[in-house]
């Protein structure tokens, strides 16, 4: 059941789009890509994107990814905070603990070159 905008799958978050939160979701593998299925039969409140017959339809699809590293589709997010050139804003990481604090204090890194 979806708990927020995301599903969890191999340690990965990804997200859904809006309107879906409560519903049970499924997830398979195609290829290098997770998809992402709900049961149009079993959604009350249909989101005006979601239409169609009853019955299992896809409602996202994201290329795999690592542990650690979310795959978030800025389109599930409308309502998301943007930067001033409308593009989103970039997560910032919350330390969990004193250790977490510290590492975060040592600011960006840098690319060799």
């Amino acid at each position: 059941m979806l708990r927020d905008w995301t599903v969890r799958f191999g340690s990965v978050r990804y997200s859904t789009p809006p309107g879906l939160v409560g519903q049970e979701a499924f997830v398979r593998v195609d290829g290098d890509e997770l998809v992402i299925v709900v049961d149009l039969a079993r959604v009350v409140r249909r989101p005006e994107w979601l239409q169609g017959p009853a019955g299992l339809a896809e409602v996202a699809r994201h290329q795999l990814a690592l542990p650690g590293r979310p795959v978030i589709d800025p389109a599930h997010y409308p309502n998301h905070p943007q930067e001033m050139d409308g593009s989103p804003r970039p997560p910032r990481p919350k330390p969990a603990d004193d250790a977490g604090a510290a590492f975060l204090a040592l600011g960006q890194g840098r690319s060799r070159g």
